[in-house]
């Protein structure tokens, strides 16, 4: 439960934690030092930040051999987001354009192969996993 409180100065505190999904409203009295008085009604209104996903591994360094199959794991990541939104909170993840004949990204992060290793260019293949 939070508490929220006004200086006098149009600022509001809030002490505690607020819920994400959820609407405050309540009416707000407003006096001088005289008889003056005047209401207001208060809204706000909580929403859930979007914040990033954060993933396990910042990087990973695969050595394939020249016989590894396709279809095989080569690797996986695993990547988490702190948002309580479902919308927001879900993770899905993608890999550039260029590898999606060669290389696929599971829901589950797992990195897999679609063709032979002889089937790509011989050198060094960097590319970045989306979450």
């Amino acid at each position: 439960k939070s508490n929220i409180t006004n200086e006098a100065f149009g600022y509001f505190f809030i002490n505690g934690y607020l819920s994400t999904g959820r609407n405050i409203t309540f009416d707000l009295m407003v006096t001088d030092g005289g008889q003056g008085k005047a209401n207001a009604k208060v809204i706000f209104i909580i929403t859930d930040v979007n914040n990033p996903p954060v993933c396990n591994l910042d990087a990973i360094n695969v050595v394939l051999d020249i016989l590894t199959q396709p279809i095989k794991t080569i690797a996986t990541i695993s990547c988490s987001d702190k948002d309580t939104n479902a919308t927001l909170g879900s993770i899905s993840y993608s890999i550039p354009d260029q590898y999606a004949g060669y290389f696929s990204v599971g829901a589950d992060g797992t990195i897999s192969m679609y063709t032979s290793v002889m089937e790509l260019e011989p050198g060094l293949h960097n590319f970045i996993v989306t979450a």
